[in-house]
């Protein structure tokens, strides 16, 4: 939680040694997981909060690919990742407006 609230985010992948995605973090997860209000001082396993079962976006996907899955999954973000499950990245909701924006006349 405490890394996540000093990044500013709500969530986080989590990735093995070799890079291979394998869940995703996040902060209201965490809290309800807990069941406290304040949980900066408690100390819980990333394995044990984290989601495992996480809807990805392949790196050779589309924008429209992307937006797709977003909508159908209602997601805000979603991370990116090779043929072999490595993170490469996470596209946010945002990033979609910026590069429609970057291209509206």
């Amino acid at each position: 939680m405490a890394i996540l609230a000093a990044a500013g985010l709500s969530s986080a992948p989590v990735v093995d040694d070799n890079g291979v995605l394998v869940g995703m973090v996040f902060a209201t997860r965490l809290a309800s997981f807990l069941r406290v209000e304040d949980v900066t001082d408690v100390e819980v396993e990333v394995e044990d909060a984290m989601m495992t079962e996480v809807v990805t976006a392949p790196s050779h996907a589309t924008v429209a690919e992307v937006a797709k899955l977003m909508a159908r999954h209602n997601l805000d973000r979603i991370p990116v990742v090779t043929h072999d499950g490595r993170l490469v990245g996470v596209i946010c909701a945002m990033d979609l407006v910026r590069w429609l924006s970057d291209r509206l006349p």
